[in-house]
C-alpha cells in the first residue's frame, strides 16, 4: 500500500482480521499457513502488476475481511488453481526431459552410452513417481519403434 495514507482505526482492523486468519491455526502448522499465506498475497501481486491502471487491492481493512469473498479469501482457490497448474507443469517438464535424456543417449558413441534398458528403466521409475500411467504412455510412444510400442499397448 505505497502512496496509501490509512488511518490508525484502519490499521487496527487490518491487523485484527490478520490474526483472526492465524487463530486457527496449529502452533506445528504455523510456517507452512504462513508460507501459504505468503504465496496468495504474491498472486494478487502478480494480477495488479499485469494491469496496475484497471486492478487494485482494496485497502486491507476490506481485503483481509473474511466476509468479503473478492479479497483474501478469494485467493484460496487462485492458490490451488497456481498449485495444480505448477504440478502439471512439472509432470511435463519432467516427461520431456526423460524423453531428451533417453533419445539423447542413443545418439552417443557406444563407448559413451548408458546401457539403454537401464536407463529406459530409471525414466519410467522418474515418471512412475507421477503415479500417472498416461504419462508412461507417452514416453514409451516417443521413445520405442512403433512396432514396440504397440506390443507394448497390447499386452497391458
Amino acid at each position: 500500500y505505497k502512496n496509501v495514507d490509512l488511518t490508525e482505526r484502519q490499521v487496527l482492523i487490518a491487523k485484527k482480521l490478520i490474526q483472526k486468519l492465524y487463530e486457527p491455526v496449529s502452533t506445528s502448522n504455523l510456517q507452512n499457513t504462513h508460507q501459504h499465506y505468503i504465496e496468495r498475497i504474491s498472486l494478487v501481486a502478480k494480477y495488479v502488476k499485469k494491469d496496475p491502471d484497471n486492478r487494485y487491492v482494496p485497502l486491507p481493512y476490506r481485503y483481509f475481511d473474511t466476509n468479503n469473498p473478492k479479497g483474501f479469501v478469494g485467493t484460496k482457490k487462485w492458490h490451488q488453481a497456481d498449485q495444480l497448474r505448477k504440478k502439471e507443469v512439472e509432470r511435463e517438464l519432467t516427461l520431456s526431459r526423460t524423453i531428451r535424456k533417453y533419445q539423447n543417449n542413443e545418439k552417443k558413441d557406444t563407448v559413451k552410452k548408458t546401457p539403454a534398458l537401464k536407463l529406459f528403466r530409471e525414466c519410467e521409475n522418474t515418471i512412475g513417481k507421477f503415479n500417472d500411467a498416461s504419462l508412461i504412455e507417452r514416453f514409451h510412444a516417443a521413445v520405442l519403434q512403433h512396432e514396440t510400442y504397440r506390443q507394448i499397448s497390447y499386452a497391458t
